[in-house]
């Protein structure tokens, strides 16, 4: 009477398991988050953090833009295995516009191979295809990752 029981029931078992799997595989879209740090009275020390986390960290980068009084950054990150170097202290990453167009450039390397400091040049190109509302992928070792434009332009002009 009990093999009967589960067996009835095996079907919509496997059927709830196939949803569970199904939708626990399917890419998340990223959006962009922003922290920051106010020190009242002087606005010389205001800082704030926009960055977009990876999904699968095994495999995705983190982009992070710091914004100071007078200067920004963008940083890439990752969570795992370090980025292998090309040079000394140097990485190469790749960026891919949405049209194809494919463009190499050679990041710092900080110690320990898991933060890359983008050069300014590129940085300020990234922020503004960001803000032209146009994503990107940057690939860096074997590390690929999709750059949304999702809440970027709003939480960028709110903090700059």
């Amino acid at each position: 009477m009990k093999v009967y029981f589960l067996w009835k029931r095996a079907p919509s078992a496997l059927f709830l398991f196939f949803i569970i799997i199904l939708t626990s595989c399917s890419p998340k879209m990223r959006e962009w988050c922003s922290d920051e740090c106010i020190t009242p009275p002087c606005p010389e020390f205001r800082s704030a953090k926009l960055f977009l986390c990876p999904c699968n960290p095994a495999r995705e980068l983190e982009v992070e833009i710091l914004l100071t009084y007078s200067e920004r950054h963008l940083f890439i990150n990752v969570h795992s295995l370090e980025i292998p170097e090309c040079e000394e202290d140097r990485a190469t990453v790749t960026i891919v516009y949405e049209n194809g167009m494919e463009e190499e450039f050679l990041a710092y390397r900080l110690a320990g191979g898991q933060r890359l400091v983008v050069p300014d040049d590129i940085a300020d190109r990234l922020i503004c295809e960001l803000l032209g509302g146009h994503p990107f992928q940057l690939k860096a070792g074997h590390y690929c990752s999709e750059i949304s434009v999702l809440n970027f332009p709003n939480l960028f002009r709110s903090l700059a």
